[in-house]
């Protein structure tokens, strides 16, 4: 299995202002469910909680330290740690996973991440949640470029990485 991150974030690595995403790029979006659908989605409560449902097509594995958490919706598991998460069959079972968020998961998953799909949104705000990365540690595969239009208030540009081999780094 695969294990990869699918997040956008600003220059400055806003992800989130007040449990919300501070910007919407329809396309962007399309882009996050046509790449995570099929697949194993896994989340922190906080940002389930923030979507208020459970991405259909896609198993949603939510990660909670409450251990009477519910969810009334199908194709959810709650779990109490991202080890749990990976250790579900469902998900070891599957070409690849996504981390979708929020802070905390992703900066908890990135040692283990392998892929990286980074959209950049070509604005710096104000916000209260981040993504945190070292990009030293990663080689892009791809970008594409979307401009500023009238759905899409600012420009942003997909990339996919994947991780640099220890010899990647060192240029060996």
């Amino acid at each position: 299995m695969i294990l990869s991150a699918i997040v956008a974030a600003t220059e400055n690595g806003v992800i989130g202002k007040g449990g919300k995403m501070p910007w919407h790029l329809p396309d962007e979006g399309a882009y996050f469910r046509q790449t995570t659908l099929g697949h194993p989605v896994i989340t922190g409560r906080k940002n389930f909680d923030a979507m208020g449902r459970a991405l259909p097509g896609r198993l949603n594995v939510i990660i909670t330290r409450q251990p009477d958490y519910n969810v009334p919706f199908q194709n959810c598991v709650v779990v109490h740690s991202l080890e749990d998460a990976l250790n579900l069959p469902q998900v070891k079972a599957a070409k690849e996973a996504f981390i979708i968020g929020g802070q905390q998961i992703y900066d908890e998953a990135m040692p283990q991440v392998q892929k990286l799909y980074l959209t950049i949104v070509h604005t710096k705000m104000d916000g209260d949640t981040f993504f945190n990365y070292d990009p030293k540690d990663w080689k892009i595969i791809s970008t594409k470029e979307h401009p500023a239009d009238a759905a899409h208030k600012f420009a942003y540009t997909i990339t996919v990485q994947e991780r640099k081999r220890k010899s990647d780094k060192i240029g060996v």
